[in-house]
């Protein structure tokens, strides 16, 4: 079952009923409230590669990481791909019902982006060591990537997660993905307690780039600060938590009879 605002609305109707009724409640809520918290995970390594040229682009110290700097005669732009990886060791992800994903855009965006419009992320398969060290991440070693226009099929070794719409311009623009369905089924398999998704942009190009300014698409690195990367992660509930709350319920029934 899904801790999902629905329960956290009954918890605190509940505990808000019984606090007028009896005084024996203080451990049920601090059970309550305690369980209802979504574990939120800052991203641990970040970086991009760009058209095969095996150079590290992050190196640990980079701000932006880039997804498109298009070119209009260049289809190799689209190579052009974004790494986030979580340290998730602390969290059972077998229990794990609802995921979401947010990052903030470059402040440095520019131009028209048009076409598909879209920043498409993935989970990079389990199949896969999806473990990487952004100080030697390149397009060679990096986890799940294929060559070739990334607009023509999926080039990423993974599940998709979603696509999000990108901004007209989108300079901060802050993105929020919420993992599909078999993006969550696909956590269960984890075996390295880590977790890496990629973003890569699927649009045309846009017309308002001016080299050698870097005004493409791109997001705040974890160097940047405010607005890197993080993974919300929502387990399900278990069984004692699920008796606490029928218990609420059942006492709140006793004290109006």
């Amino acid at each position: 079952m899904l801790i999902d605002s629905t329960m956290s609305v009954f918890c605190a109707l509940t505990i808000e009923s019984l606090k007028m009724q009896t005084k024996k409640i203080i451990p049920l809520i601090t059970l309550c409230a305690g369980t209802l918290n979504a574990a939120t995970v800052a991203v641990t390594e970040d970086g991009w590669i760009d058209n095969n040229d095996n150079a590290v682009k992050d190196g640990g110290t980079g701000v932006r990481l880039n997804i498109a700097t298009p070119n209009t005669s260049n289809i190799q732009q689209y190579t052009r791909v974004a790494y986030f990886g979580f340290d998730v060791s602390s969290i059972n992800l077998a229990t794990v019902t609802s995921a979401t994903f947010r990052v903030t855009g470059a402040p440095d965006i520019s131009g028209s982006y048009n076409g598909q419009n879209v920043i498409r992320f993935y989970l990079v398969d389990n199949n896969i060591n999806d473990l990487f060290d952004e100080t030697t991440l390149t397009d060679t070693n990096a986890p799940g990537h294929s060559l070739g226009d990334r607009l023509s099929e999926q080039r990423t070794a993974g599940v998709i997660i979603g696509d999000v719409a990108v901004g007209d311009p989108a300079s901060n623009q802050a993105f929020e993905v919420n993992f599909s369905a078999s993006a969550i089924a696909d956590l269960a398999n984890d075996s390295n307690s880590f977790l890496t998704i990629v973003a890569e942009y699927r649009g045309q190009n846009n017309t308002g780039y001016n080299p050698p300014n870097i005004t493409g698409l791109g997001f705040v690195s974890k160097e940047g600060g405010t607005g890197s990367a993080t993974l919300e992660l929502i387990p399900e509930p278990s069984t004692s938590v699920m008796g606490s709350l029928t218990a609420l319920g059942f006492l709140l029934r006793r004290k109006r009879k």
